[in-house]
């Protein structure tokens, strides 16, 4: 371990780590061999899955919504990081987008799918400085039989890509499989196709009316919010934060939040593609489909344009799971279960519905079974607290539960945030008198 990241983690010894939950033994088996699909897009922002008529239309009565839906790290490369190891950042020590290659890919999701007879394919984008830094064009990382790197944002071409790999091997192999496909979008800038130009997205609330939006009076916020400039006309002729300055311009963050929602009706038609397939190839009632993003996305919350913050808009995600033992349902839309999830929840549920025998510890997710086999999952035991982190420059680690949030930076600032009172995180108590209850409890 390098002197900084040591210097990092120490700065946080004063939060212990969270009691990691086993998946559990007592919940029948889904089925034999299940069929497992993970549907990763890229800076998907929470509140988008409005536009995804078609899969909020509950296609097949199967679907679960987690509106509470997380990842614990909202730098993308290192969730996905996270759902390949099940492991939280700290864990397996991949702090930045710039670090996946040193990444040890043998040991990963994928390898333990093909111990246990699996056909495993991905579709799309893998991890950063792939293929450059992972053994060039011809490298197929361990453990996947069907091995398609897509370096654009083409939509329609990963749809295409994946329904025509699901039906071969749906036709040609006698075997279960795992699909991961991994969008390289809405991603900026977003490239919405033609049929979906100019479409109508107000059914989702435009960033600009948010209160926390370009956020005036930012004294209670941590350094790395208080030197980040206004949202201005024009936006800015050097870097913010490490992003092009143009982005700090409110025309910019409306124009490219309505070009990313367009082309994420594009990735809804893909979704729409895959369980039509599997129905009409009787593999529906035996494939689990998660669905989510590696990232969130702030649109100028907090004067933040872009991810890798502690609040909600950068790692609140969308979180969909189509689960053919769904105990509840949703009627004409996915049946929705508030309860704080993360994308190591993800990982711990396909290891336990595949039976698989994770070579990497610890594990840190929770099984979702407990909930989608609940008859009421929004009452049914549950631990509503979530570990958030950042381990690279602007660290930061906190505590998220449904009424608090807890930061502490790597400078040792800390915030404090009531979200039943203040879901915007406008007003940070952490130094006001009277929580000090409060937060003992959650440090």
């Amino acid at each position: 371990m390098n002197a900084k990241r040591a210097l990092i983690l120490l700065a946080f010894v004063v939060i212990p780590f969270l009691v990691q939950a086993k998946p559990t033994a007592a919940n029948p088996p889904l089925s034999t061999d299940p069929n497992v699909i993970v549907i990763i897009t890229d800076d998907q922002f929470a509140e988008s899955v409005a536009i995804m008529r078609k899969v909020m239309a509950n296609p097949y009565g199967k679907w679960a919504y987690f509106p509470m839906g997380f990842n614990v790290d909202s730098i993308g490369g290192v969730s996905r990081v996270s759902l390949l190891t099940g492991q939280y950042t700290h864990n397996h020590n991949i702090v930045s987008n710039r670090e996946t290659s040193k990444l040890n890919d043998k040991n990963l999701l994928p390898v333990w799918f093909k111990n246990e007879g699996y056909r495993t394919m991905f579709i799309g984008k893998y991890l950063n400085g792939y293929p450059n830094v992972w053994g060039g064009k011809n490298y197929t990382p361990p453990g996947w039989d069907y091995f398609k790197y897509f370096g654009h944002k083409k939509v329609d071409l990963y749809n295409a890509e994946v329904t025509r790999a699901l039906a071969d091997t749906i036709d040609h192999y006698d075997k279960p499989f795992f699909l991961w496909l991994a969008h390289r979008a809405p991603q900026r800038k977003a490239n919405p196709p033609a049929r979906y130009v100019g479409a109508d997205v107000s059914i989702v609330p435009l960033p600009t009316t948010k209160p926390n939006f370009n956020e005036a009076d930012v004294s209670d916020k941590p350094p790395r919010v208080k030197s980040s400039p206004l949202l201005i006309k024009g936006g800015y002729s050097r870097k913010i934060n490490g992003y092009p300055g143009y982005m700090w311009d409110p025309d910019w963050v409306v124009d490219e939040f309505t070009r990313s929602l367009q082309q994420t009706m594009a990735i809804d038609d893909g979704v729409q593609m895959i369980v039509d397939l599997l129905a009409q190839k009787g593999e529906l009632d035996n494939t689990v489909i998660f669905f989510i993003s590696d990232s969130g996305y702030s649109w100028g919350s907090h004067r933040k344009v872009g991810r890798g913050c502690p609040y909600e808009e950068c790692n609140q995600i969308p979180f969909l799971v189509f689960y053919p033992n769904l105990q509840a349902n949703g009627g004409n839309s996915p049946l929705v279960i508030n309860r704080l999830v993360s994308n190591m929840d993800v990982t711990a549920t396909i290891v336990d519905v595949a039976g698989l025998q994770p070579t990497r510890t610890p594990q840190n997710g929770r099984s979702l079974r407990p909930l989608l086999e609940a008859a009421n999952p929004n009452t049914a035991a549950w631990q509503d607290v979530l570990l958030i982190e950042t381990l690279r420059n602007d660290a930061f680690r906190g505590v998220r539960t449904t009424d608090w949030k807890y930061i502490v930076s790597g400078n040792g600032f800390v915030e404090l945030y009531d979200l039943r009172n203040d879901p915007f995180e406008l007003v940070n108590i952490a130094y006001q008198p009277g929580h000090e209850d409060v937060i003992a409890m959650l440090s």
